[in-house]
């Protein structure tokens, strides 16, 4: 058995509806004889136009679709059940949410207006008929809409940076800040009374108090700074200090290597070129706003209301490129991977996130099951670029993950020729290549790239783990081995293939009983992996239990492993039926 380790990079984050789904209701079989659980099925499956399902079954496939985040099939479903049910407050409540995360703002509009006629104060109806007034221009019923919204949650940052600018749109600077003045009231909401400050003060040419506003946020923002680091530096360039706008932009690049965002803005401080304001009017600011509400939302917590947010910044601003960014990493983090791959593609080609863009979209790409598609894209970007190594990462992580471990090295060791300079964060590249190398039955390279890795980063866990497993699996240096698993264990005391790990280092050591402890332990926490219950098998038959052998084996059989080691395990079975079975040579 190769070693591995499922968990070899951090995890995503996984994404929950935040609060507005639904509680369940409903029979078994609605109204009309429908079965909801073939109907919620088809809902998974994203099918559209549901025209033949009932009220009840339409309602039970949205509300599914909507919990596991698949919003257009829920939009789908929702729209067929308001049809037939058009005064319901729950149905109008979900689907208008439904439909502002699915893009569909027409659709919006209209269920806001008739759930606003029902309930007169809900807040996300109000803002969004707001928005909507003002992008036609309506400002004098805006402002009435507005302060009738409820200031609880997000809104309480939001809605005093949204009257700001309509009051500067109405009435300039001063009134602008009196409404931002009520963020002061809270600490933590500094950082963007003096950004939006910024913006108001900028696009009022003035300047002074724009480049003191925008230093102050700059000091206490965490969360985009890279919206501040551009405004300012737009300041500079349009006030003819060009040596304070590269400083500016050079002090975000040291701190992002990676990042192309102001390779543009460099280009331009040469040609002597002079850019405008960040914003440039009323809707632009208010885009900014909702941009920088739905990136302080906890995306663990709140996915579905970044995803709100952020598609009204989108509907004031449809071309605004850090919005279209994050609408695509908040669609991957709900596994929504075809809208998240539409959001990329609607970035601006040869924007300052292009390059990023197309890098997600080829990652998309292989997770569509579509990797030729994604490695061409690659391979081209690969040679655009010569001194870029993100790319041909990216290339080794899709070569990897479908088994092609030669190509994916070849893309590591190209990655690894373009660094100029090893950091500390470059552990992950010896890493990933070093389990490409293993795999590809190369070790002693393999084996130079964990030792580097952990040279880079000593207490990796992952690190730890993946090479102490592999001297386990190969019978080299046992006591170095296990003490590397024992204190990724340590460090990560819940990941079950770290703990399955130990378990198979005692195993192998012959400490059976305590295998058995460590490799129950390990099928708790990762109960679908077949080769950790495989390994409890093992360990349960040299212990004397060959009935949970048996069985441990079998349900590595049904958990899908790879054929080599369903021959294995389909071996062992066999042989462990006979009389005086003897398995010594298989366990």
């Amino acid at each position: 058995m190769s070693a591995r380790s499922a968990s070899w990079l951090a995890p995503g984050l996984a994404i929950a509806a935040a609060g507005v789904i639904l509680a369940a209701c409903g029979p078994a079989v609605d109204a009309n004889g429908e079965e909801p659980q073939a109907i919620v099925v088809a809902a998974a499956e994203g099918i559209p136009e549901p025209t033949s399902v009932s009220t009840l079954g339409g309602y039970l496939a949205g509300r599914y679709a909507y919990s596991i985040g698949d919003f257009s099939a829920a939009a789908d479903y929702l729209s067929k059940a308001l049809e037939e049910n058009p005064d319901n407050l729950e149905l109008l409540g979900i689907t208008l949410r439904v439909f502002v995360v699915d893009g569909r703002f027409e659709a919006a509009v209209d269920t806001a207006e008739r759930l606003i006629e029902r309930v007169a104060d809900e807040p996300l109806a109000g803002l969004v008929l707001a928005l909507h007034g003002i992008k036609a221009g309506r400002l004098d019923s805006t402002e009435a809409r507005l302060s009738s919204i409820d200031r609880g949650g997000a809104h309480q940052l939001l809605m005093p940076i949204i009257e700001a600018w309509v009051a500067y749109d109405q009435d300039g600077s001063g009134p602008a800040l009196d409404h931002l003045a009520s963020l002061l009231e809270t600490p933590a909401f500094k950082p963007f009374y003096d950004y939006h400050a910024g913006l108001i003060s900028d696009l009022s040419d003035q300047p002074d108090a724009a480049e003191r506003y925008y230093l102050e946020a700059l000091e206490g923002i965490s969360r985009g700074t890279l919206r501040v680091v551009e405004a300012l530096g737009r300041l500079y360039e349009r006030e003819r200090r060009p040596d304070d706008a590269r400083r500016v932009y050079g002090d975000y690049a040291e701190e992002n290597p990676d990042s192309l965002w102001f390779e543009g803005a460099l280009e331009r401080i040469d040609s002597g070129e002079t850019p405008g304001p960040l914003v440039s009017d009323l809707a632009e600011g208010i885009a900014d706003a909702l941009f920088g509400t739905a990136g302080v939302i906890p995306q663990n917590d709140g996915g579905e209301l970044a995803l709100f947010y952020t598609q009204l910044a989108l509907y004031l601003r449809p071309e605004f490129p850090a919005a279209l960014m994050l609408l695509g990493e908040v669609f991957e983090l709900n596994d929504q991977t075809e809208s998240a791959l539409a959001a990329y593609r609607r970035v601006e080609p040869d924007g300052p996130t292009d390059w990023t863009a197309r890098v997600r979209i080829a990652a998309n790409l292989d997770q569509l099951g579509r990797p030729e598609e994604a490695i061409m894209l690659l391979r081209e970007m690969a040679s655009e670029r010569a001194e870029r190594s993100d790319v041909l990462i990216t290339l080794g992580d899709i070569l990897r993950a479908n088994e092609r471990f030669s190509e994916a090295v070849v893309a590591y060791d190209q990655a690894l020729e373009r660094e100029t300079d090893i950091e500390s964060y470059h552990w992950t590249l010896y890493y990933a290549r070093g389990v490409a190398l293993e795999r590809a039955k190369m070790w002693e390279r393999a084996e130079s790239d964990f030792l580097k890795a952990l040279e880079l980063e000593p207490e990796q866990p992952f690190v730890l783990n993946y090479l102490g497993y592999s001297w386990i699996e190969r019978g080299e240096r046992y006591v170095e081995a296990r003490e590397m698993i024992e204190r990724a264990v340590e460090l990560r005391p819940n990941d079950g293939y770290i703990v399955d790990s130990l378990g198979w280092a005692r195993y192998r050591q012959g400490e059976y009983g305590g295998a058995v402890e460590a490799l129950e332990r390990a099928v708790e926490l990762e109960p679908d992996d077949p080769i950790i219950n495989d390994h409890l098998g093992d360990a349960y038959w040299q212990v004397g239990r060959r009935m949970e052998a048996r069985f441990q084996w079998e349900r590595a059989l049904v958990l899908e492993p790879t054929e080599e080691d369903a021959n294995r395990i389909r071996d062992k079975l066999s042989l462990s039926h006979q009389p005086d079975a003897d398995l010594s040579n298989e366990l």
